[in-house]
Order: C-alpha cells, then structure tokens, then sequence
C-alpha cells in the first residue's frame, strides 16, 4: 500500500469511528441514530469538508452501515486470485466470498458494522442495490472462464446467482442466530446444505426438456 493509499485508508477509518460515535449519540438503530446523523456531522467531526466526504463515500449509509462498493472490489481481487489456482469458476467464486467476508470481519469494527447493517431497515434498498450489481459483475467476470457451449451464459448467471444470493442467505442466518462467532461459518454451512438441496431426482426435471406433444 502507497503512502496515497494509506492516508486515504486512515481517513476512512476515521470517519467510520466518527460516524459510529454519532450514531450512538443520536439514538442508534432503536432511535433516530440514522436520521439525525448528517454527512455534514459526520465531516465536521472528522475535520473534512463535506465534499470530501463524496470524494470517498456515496452517502452516510456507507460509514453508519457498510461500504459495498469497496467489499465488491475486495472480493473481485479474492476472486482473481482462486482463478489463478485453476479452481473450476463455482470454486473459485465461492471460496472468494469465504475468503472475502474472513477478510472483512478480521476488523473489529468492520464486524460492528456488519452486524448492524443485516439487521437495519435502512440498508435493506441499499443491499439488494449492490447485490444486483455484484451479481451482474460476477457473471461477466466468469464467462471467459466457462466452457463455451449453447448452456455458457446460463452456467455463468446460475453461478453468480448462486454466489450471490447464497452469501447473503448464510449471513442472514448469522444474524437471525445472534450474530455470535465467524458469519463465513455460516456461509459455508449454507454453501454445503445447498449441494444436499439439490440431490434431487434429475429424470423428473429432465422430463420437462421434451414435453408431449399436443395431440392435434
């Protein structure tokens, strides 16, 4: 990390601790904490200029809650690394979402927020936002990497749906179990009870490929 990267770095974080500090003092997630915490609080504490603040962030909600776009970028550099071990795209994919979210929750305060923003009204728009977005990029980022066949774009959009949506299904279940210990846990719980899920009875489904005609 460049000196650049690490000033910048700094000033992330301090505005993460000032935002929590107001977001406590005006109530927190049971009062008016979101509310009554401005961009122009949040700057002011931190000894910055608003427009500054949009400089590093979109909105509030990223310092009172999570910063996504910034956890998308961590998890495409983990991606880009299990690529280049030659692991199949599901593999790659969903150890780069393990390895991201160990990565993340490795901050105390990363986890403080974390926890906070599963359980909040107010990122719930902001999450499925980002999702949508981080599945569409996912897709495109593996298709190079799946054999090229009349089911390639398929193959490519069910894994980023997967990835995706399953992530969110086992910290969902994290949160709903008291957010206690790693949320990876239970996202590689809910990875490993999917592939039980789908042992189904493939004749059944396949059934449906070549439907009886109509008798006319």
């Amino acid at each position: 990390m460049g000196t650049v990267q690490r000033r910048q770095e700094r000033l992330r974080r301090r505005l993460f601790d000032e935002a929590n500090k107001l977001f406590e003092e005006n109530g927190g997630e049971e009062g008016r904490g979101f509310e009554d915490t401005t961009v122009e609080q949040i700057a002011e504490r931190a000894d910055i200029s608003a427009r500054t603040f949009f400089r590093i962030f979109e909105s509030k909600i990223d310092v009172i809650y999570l910063d996504m776009r910034k956890s998308m970028a961590e998890y495409f550099e983990c991606l880009d690394a299990r690529l280049a071990q030659d692991l199949d795209p599901l593999s790659a994919a969903v150890l780069a979402r393990l390895d991201q979210i160990h990565q993340f929750v490795s901050d105390a305060s990363n986890l403080q927020r974390l926890r906070r923003a599963i359980r909040s009204p107010h990122f719930v728009a902001r999450r499925a936002a980002w999702y949508a977005e981080w599945q569409m990029r996912l897709r495109q980022a593996l298709r190079p990497y799946i054999r090229q066949n009349t089911d390639a774009e398929l193959r490519a959009s069910l894994i980023a749906a997967t990835v995706v949506k399953i992530g969110e299904v086992g910290l969902l279940s994290w949160s709903e179990s008291g957010a206690k210990g790693r949320p990876e846990i239970w996202i590689a719980k809910a990875f490993l009870s999917l592939s039980e899920i789908l042992e189904i009875d493939r004749s059944r489904i396949e059934a449906y490929l070549h439907p009886p005609s109509k008798s006319k």
